[in-house]
């Protein structure tokens, strides 16, 4: 119990905790996790941020070995927060940022799969011409 506190503490100083995931490893298992805000601030449906779900996810594809899927997932998030599209909690931290209700940011990261992908396949084709 003192490790998630301990945790929570930890995340709140490095950035927003209702962002940030959180694993539990041990021998033989591993738990990943998102945090939750505590304030409550977006009690509204529509207005949270899933984030850290998404990125514990991210932590779990790594865990199984599944970098492609990982890169994909976290490439393609960063891609959506740099372009401005954002939900309610950080578009308070970024000016002229495009306000996104939970599921529409989620559908604006899945199409961005497929530029993400787009520019991993570019890039690869660039490193194997420079290889030449």
């Amino acid at each position: 119990m003192s490790g998630d506190f301990l945790a929570n503490v930890a995340l709140a100083c490095v950035g927003d905790l209702g962002m940030t995931p959180v694993a539990f490893m041990g021998a033989k298992a591993a738990i990943f996790q998102s945090t939750v805000e505590a304030s409550g601030r977006f009690s509204e449906p529509g207005a949270t941020n899933p984030s850290s779900i998404l990125l514990a996810g991210v932590m779990l594809f790594d865990h199984l070995g599944w970098k492609d899927a990982a890169d994909l997932v976290s490439q393609s998030l960063m891609h959506t927060v740099a372009k401005g599209t954002v939900t309610p909690d950080i578009a308070k931290k970024r000016e002229g940022a495009k306000v996104l209700s939970t599921h529409e940011f989620c559908e604006q990261i899945v199409e961005n799969f497929e530029e993400v992908h787009k520019s991993r396949v570019r890039e690869a084709m660039q490193r194997a011409q420079s290889a030449f």
